[in-house]
């Protein structure tokens, strides 16, 4: 091959090159082990689009185990220009497999789709091959846990919703089951409920919604206390916190999100207190931070701050101001009044110490070091300049008088 014919084949290439940096994996091998023999089994690859358009990818197994390999909700994605995807796998090993570890290729191809530029590349499928790797056991495996819950407030006169994302560990399918009690503002329990969960496939995640009855429910803040359980053993839980408000009232909802207060002062100074509180309601609302200071378990004063508006999806800062006339801990206990709402309470601790004769001495001290240093650098500073001129001053010496004494 001449050297004309080796540009014209590199420039060819060039023009192909492109199509093969249009896929990536992650990652490029997975592990799904402990499947039960006839169980089930999900795991998840990431696919790459790093190219400017659109790419549609087809995924096959044509391995040892293809029979027991397939995808959900289908083998084909699209991915737009610079993103990925997610390819789900879903494995069923046959009740007749053997134990054991067992290996096989996905295949990730695309299929050619032409760039809307009639580029030449795009026209050109390239693919993957991640590798999956299978363990099957006989031996049933029980575990799942509470991964997250959720629960928001609704209107009077409706019914609420708990979501609850139960994450099967297991090999096994699993039904965790719900126990709920709703407690109000002073604590009283105002239902108990249980509630049934639905069928969790091994290696899955699903949420789980629990209904909250909103009878008998009046406009207030409630706690939601969820438990969680798994064949007579807790999983998890937790507490959730929502409020029943007026008909219409979600369009002013608010967060406090957190309170601030500086963590050391002295006694007799004036502390500024801060709360950021966040609209995520679609109107504005009016808002104050409100609150009180306890030194140890005496209440030491309130405290509460101007109202003022805040607009829809906005965050502003709520002030308070608190003045400490002891030394010691304070706690600040506060929370934010909206809409003729309360947010939930928030708390902030500060160290109060006292300006005594030894705090005034050291600023004393420290304040005459300052001022010596000062005299001394204007000192050493005159003594090292040089004066413009010297004026010698003679000393007057007394007149001669001639000899035989003074003249008449």
């Amino acid at each position: 091959m001449d050297f004309k014919h080796g540009l014209f084949a590199i420039a060819l290439c060039a023009l192909l090159l492109p199509s093969a940096f249009a896929i990536g994996v992650s990652p490029a091998s997975q592990s799904m082990d402990n499947l039960l023999r006839g169980g089930y089994g999900e795991g998840t690859f990431k696919v790459f689009n790093t190219e400017g358009f659109p790419v549609v990818f087809a995924a096959r197994v044509s391995g040892p185990q293809a029979s027991w390999i397939g995808f959900s909700p289908s083998n084909t994605i699209r991915i737009e220009p610079h993103s990925s995807n997610d390819l789900h796998v879903v494995v069923k090993p046959p009740r007749d497999a053997a134990n054991g570890q067992y290996r096989d290729y996905i295949s990730i191809v695309s299929i050619p789709v032409q760039d809307q530029t009639g580029a030449v590349g795009a026209a050109v499928a390239v693919g993957v091959e991640p590798l999956l790797i299978i363990t099957v056991t006989d031996q049933e495996i029980i575990r799942a846990g509470v991964v997250t819950m959720a629960l928001g407030d609704f209107e009077e006169f409706s019914s609420g919703t708990i979501y609850v994302t139960i994450l099967n560990t297991g090999n096994v399918r699993v039904s965790p089951n719900f126990k709920v009690t709703i407690t109000d503002q002073t604590g009283k329990t105002v239902a108990d409920y249980g509630n049934d969960g639905i069928e969790v496939l091994p290696t899955v995640s699903l949420q789980v919604p629990i209904p909250v009855p909103g009878k008998g429910l009046g406009i207030g803040n409630y706690t939601a206390h969820v438990q969680g359980f798994l064949r007579g053993q807790q999983i998890g839980g937790g507490n959730l916190y929502f409020s029943v408000v007026e008909v219409g009232g979600l369009r002013k909802a608010g967060v406090f999100e957190t309170l601030y207060a500086p963590a050391k002062a002295s006694s007799g100074e004036t502390v500024k207190i801060i709360g950021q509180f966040r609209n995520s309601g679609t109107a504005g609302l009016d808002a104050k931070l409100v609150g009180e200071a306890y030194l140890g378990d005496s209440l030491a004063g309130p405290f509460a701050g101007d109202e003022i508006i805040i607009g829809a999806d906005r965050s502003a800062n709520l002030t308070a101001f608190f003045k400490p006339e002891k030394p010691g801990t304070y706690s600040l206990k506060a929370h934010v009044i909206f809409s003729k709402r309360v947010s939930e309470e928030k708390q902030a601790v500060v160290e109060v110490s006292s300006f005594d004769l030894a705090t005034i001495a050291t600023y004393a001290i420290a304040i005459i070091v300052v001022l010596a240093a000062i005299a001394y650098y204007f000192h050493s500073r005159n003594k090292g300049s040089k004066p413009d001129a010297i004026v010698r001053v003679e000393k007057p010496q007394p007149a001669q008088q001639p000899p035989g004494g003074p003249v008449a």
